[in-house]
């Protein structure tokens, strides 16, 4: 099995941060009612007052507001899927796994698009609230554990060294930036 980071890894720039751009481009006035705690919560991240969680929780809050969400992420998906790094698609297998930070929600309809497995931070669509913790560093090792158990991992990509800990658990581990890949640090790996 191969394991991939989504953003910045086989996905260019962020997902969460384009869907969140769309959004404002899409559905503006729900965005700016919205974008007042929003604000506030950013602030309290600078000084360490709020976690990543709860300033996701509020990036999302918009998401009460939308209608339709599972339409606007299949239109978003439909604007921002030249996205994609194409050396993924040379390499896909058909048992790859995504684990990601992004919110399931959005990443579910590039899953089934593409046919691979995802584990991602588990969030309401309706809400933008998240279910658990949000699913970086650490926690991905949790998420995997509870989902494959022992299961081998032979490669695991990602662009950020916050997922060592999934490195450590891979055979072989790569540091993608644009589709260059080198191998993951050894110090790192200890």
């Amino acid at each position: 099995m191969n394991v991939y980071d989504f953003d910045k890894t086989i996905f260019y720039p962020d997902s969460t941060f384009l869907f969140v751009m769309y959004c404002w481009v899409h559905h503006p006035l729900k965005m700016l009612k919205h974008f007042p705690a929003f604000f506030v919560m950013s602030i309290k991240m600078v000084f360490h007052k709020a976690t990543t969680k709860e300033m996701k929780e509020k990036l999302l809050a918009f998401l009460q507001d939308v209608e339709d969400v599972d339409a606007l992420v299949k239109k978003y998906w439909d604007d921002k899927w030249d996205h994609f790094e194409p050396w993924y698609f040379k390499q896909q297998q058909p048992d790859d796994l995504i684990i990601s930070a992004s919110p399931d929600f959005t990443l579910k309809e590039a899953a089934r698009r593409i046919g691979f497995a995802l584990i991602a931070t588990t969030t309401d669509p309706a809400t933008g609230k998240i279910h658990g913790e949000n699913n970086s560093g650490a926690a991905k090792v949790v998420r995997y554990r509870a989902e494959y158990g022992d299961t081998p991992i032979e490669n695991f990509y990602s662009d950020s060294l916050k997922d060592t800990p999934m490195a450590r658990l891979a055979k072989h581990a790569w540091l993608v930036d644009r589709g260059k890949m080198t191998p993951w640090p050894e110090e790192e790996l200890k």
